[in-house]
């Protein structure tokens, strides 16, 4: 526990510092000639807020299916059954499936994933009294990956692919 702690915050200061004092990062940064004309036709190209990618000296890449589907259901249950005592109960469960999208150079590929998960985090909190409290938070998470590779193998290229993974948190 101690090496984690010390871990985390050697990790922190080294991030500051070299983002501050040492100002390395700073060498790699550039600005264009005119800011507010290239902010100008940069949103005037842009439909609404997000994140883009500008694929540089990289041709755009159509897609000729991408079907995804998902859902997922979260509860939080909590229970006082004293003033010094509490219980929560947090469940999570979630499934999605999706086709791995084509480009046009592979037009009959039909890989998919599918990938169902849940996560079940009991929790139980004592208060002592004003300076002492007890919280213990144990958990589990499960999730099961299948990878499917299209019905016939010599549609998939450069290689047909089937998976079946699972981690147990």
């Amino acid at each position: 526990m101690l090496a984690a702690l010390l871990g985390g915050l050697t990790a922190l200061a080294w991030s500051n510092v070299s983002w501050e004092p040492i100002g390395w990062h700073a060498k790699s940064l550039r600005t264009f000639q005119n800011d507010k004309e290239v902010a100008a036709v940069i949103s005037s190209h842009t439909l609404e807020d997000g994140a883009y990618l500008v694929p540089y000296g990289m041709p755009p890449v159509s897609y000729t299916h991408l079907d995804v589907y998902k859902r997922q259901i979260f509860d939080r249950i909590d229970f006082q059954p004293t003033s010094h005592d509490a219980l929560h109960l947090n469940l999570f469960t979630a499934r999605n499936w999706f086709q791995i999208p084509n480009s046009y150079d592979e037009p009959n590929q039909d890989q998919r994933q599918k990938v169902v998960s849940f996560n079940v985090a009991p929790g139980y909190q004592h208060t002592f009294g004003t300076k002492t409290l007890l919280t213990v938070n144990p958990w589990v998470r499960r999730d099961f990956v299948n990878y499917y590779p299209s019905s016939n193998p010599f549609d998939d290229t450069p290689a047909t692919l089937s998976q079946d993974r699972h981690l147990l948190n």
